[in-house]
């Protein structure tokens, strides 16, 4: 199981549980995690996320989506440090993911 957390600007659905709160946390499968980051939903690994050390308080004032508003300049640059994580991620799924196809399809 990969324990993950969410950074995105808008909101996620995955299975039944939304994901609208950057910060919110979730466990899944590895496959799960790569179709999930793979179809948009912005998640990272848990541990790469407490790297970008989001205080207690940014989170909680700012995480929700509907709450921010006039966000901190602190809480803006962590968001786009761990949303371009997100991105070099999902970049690297991408990429070895059409790598595996292509050899499939050289055989």
């Amino acid at each position: 199981m990969i324990q993950c957390t969410y950074v995105g600007s808008g909101c996620s659905q995955i299975d039944d549980r939304e994901f609208d709160a950057v910060g919110q946390r979730a466990s899944m499968s590895e496959n799960n995690f790569r179709e999930a980051v793979l179809g948009g939903a912005a998640f990272i690994p848990t541990e790469d996320f407490a790297k970008i050390e989001f205080t207690e308080e940014e989170i909680c004032r700012f995480g929700p989506m509907g709450s921010r508003f006039d966000p901190s300049a602190s809480f803006c640059n962590k968001l786009m440090l761990a949303q371009q994580l997100y991105r070099d991620l999902r970049n690297r799924m991408s990429t070895d993911s059409e790598e595996i196809l292509a050899e499939v399809s050289e055989v």
